[in-house]
């Protein structure tokens, strides 16, 4: 997971709650199928660069970690700034 604090405790919170991201099939924005979404994930990485573009496994630190409800509301890919 990605280091956001440098306090290893309030790390370790941060990991615990994001943690339930259950690994398995992408889920796809609601007007996209496979190919119109890695279009739009190569438009995004072709103007903020590959390192900033998140999907699979990373998407865990763009997880609700109180959902509302248990499924349905996974994140299909996360834009990661790092600005000052």
């Amino acid at each position: 997971m990605i280091q956001w604090y440098q306090n290893p405790e309030l790390q370790a919170h941060h990991d615990n709650a994001f943690r339930t991201r259950k690994p398995g099939t992408p889920t796809l924005p609601p007007g996209h199928d496979a190919n119109s979404f890695q279009l739009a994930l190569n438009e995004f990485r072709a103007v903020i660069g590959e390192e900033n573009v998140v999907t699979g496994n990373d998407l865990a630190n763009f997880r609700d970690p109180y959902p509302l409800f248990e499924e349905g509301f996974e994140a299909s890919a996360g834009i990661w700034l790092d600005s000052p």
